[in-house]
């Protein structure tokens, strides 16, 4: 039977949400490895690495860490306006978190084998699965105003679901990618600011002319 609310609100169930994205972002720079080098190498040795082995593991980071920023910027504008909580949003959340706490996983079998086809898939997969729970997290507590308040504009709940798909669709383009440059499939994410902020974008260029 589902509870019609939270006696406490949302408090409980943000607090939560944001200590996991906390440990999944801090957790992320485990991905990149340095080597053990020999004494007698490491002068010749460890410039080499910097130079053409961090580079894929720190740019396989950076992208991690910019999206799941980004999904955790949406969770919080969700939250924004989400006013109470039912059962089933409680177990959409659990399953959005538990997708988020694999993001430091995949991303470290990404950044070490990135040039191995299914390694750079099981990473958009798992980015993939985040923004479809999230997309239905919202969906859910938006339809007929179930959960979030009474005056909140349909345009502003179609514009937010519109744009919760924006990591999807670059999933899902990452992947058909995979397909014939698994190399360079993850850089699609790079993207991510560019689509957030394409509003910001246009004006800034309209304004030039």
């Amino acid at each position: 039977m589902e509870m019609e609310s939270s006696p406490i609100g949302t408090r409980r169930l943000e607090s939560l949400t944001d200590g996991v994205y906390a440990i999944a972002m801090t957790l992320l720079v485990l991905s990149i490895t340095v080597p053990r080098f020999p004494p007698a190498a490491a002068a010749e040795e460890l410039p080499r690495f910097l130079r053409y082995r961090l580079w894929p593991e720190l740019s396989q980071y950076v992208l991690a860490f910019i999206t799941l920023a980004a999904f955790w910027v949406g969770h919080v504008q969700q939250y924004h306006h989400i006013r109470r909580i039912s059962s089933n949003l409680l177990w959409l959340n659990n399953l959005t978190l538990l997708l988020v706490a694999l993001i430091p996983f995949t991303t470290a079998i990404a950044g070490d084998y990135g040039n191995i086809g299914i390694a750079v898939r099981i990473f958009e997969l798992n980015l993939l699965l985040v923004g479809m729970v999230s997309y239905w997290h919202w969906a859910y507590a938006t339809r007929n105003h179930r959960l979030v308040d009474p005056g909140l504009s349909p345009e502003h709940i179609k514009n937010t679901r519109h744009g919760m798909l924006i990591i999807p669709l670059l999933s899902l383009a990452a992947l058909l990618i995979s397909l014939i440059s698994p190399d360079w499939s993850t850089s699609v994410y790079f993207l991510i600011p560019v689509f957030y902020h394409r509003e910001k974008i246009r004006h800034r260029l309209e304004k030039k002319r």
